[in-house]
């Protein structure tokens, strides 16, 4: 199924393509080297099969590009390593610890539910026989669809880090200004101090 329904870290479409072999890519990274054309674009079923023509699909060579790029480059879902759910599961899914425990004792595993139509969630057609655990499995899947509209994630609109990431980001955008205030310095001859590491402990910079 190629859908656009969120689970507890991607989408289904993104999972689906994964699992059923249609990208080649080297995911975490093998240990071994890769030899030439045996990933990526050139390897993977998805885009061999848009080459050779599927349903009468055609796409302009933007589209293509942004396609074949996009497999070449691994095939990332996320935009960011940021992430506003640090303690569950993949730090990308709203449900916590026990909500996906009790999900996996219902026989529901995270990676198979639809936080945006969770009674689409293939499983839950296991457990139509028995009302009280479908009843209580689509009501978790609705928690983790409320909690998703109250803090969207990095794949939806309105997504915003944790505290730990944005201090993390915080950090790195001050390194990344003090290298161009020294590297404008190299080129005017000039030296230049980062005022934070020249000030006396306890003190505190004045107007």
């Amino acid at each position: 199924m190629l859908a656009g329904d969120k689970n507890a870290a991607f989408n289904v479409s993104y999972v689906q393509l994964w699992t059923r072999g249609y990208l080649r890519v080297v995911g975490g990274g093998p240990a071994e080297t890769q030899q030439a054309y045996s990933w990526g674009s050139h390897a993977s079923p998805l885009t061999q099969t848009i080459i050779k023509g599927h349903n009468n699909v055609k796409l302009s060579s933007e589209d293509f590009d942004r396609l074949v790029t996009w497999v070449d480059l691994n095939a990332v879902y996320y935009p960011t390593y940021g992430t506003n759910f640090p303690d569950t599961n993949y730090g990308r899914s709203p449900l916590t610890g026990a909500q996906q425990g009790e999900l996996g004792s219902l026989g529901v595993g995270d990676m198979d539910v639809c936080f945006d139509r969770p009674e689409m969630s293939p499983p839950l057609a296991r457990l139509r026989a028995d009302n009280a655990k479908y009843a209580r499995a689509l009501a978790i899947i609705q928690a983790g669809k409320d909690t998703l509209a109250k803090n969207p994630r990095a794949d939806m609109p309105g997504f915003t880090l944790c505290e730990t990431d944005r201090n993390r980001e915080a950090k790195y955008a001050r390194r990344e200004q003090l290298e161009r205030q020294n590297r404008q310095a190299i080129r005017d001859g000039k030296k230049f101090y980062d005022p934070a590491a020249t000030q006396p402990a306890g003190a505190t910079t004045g107007h």
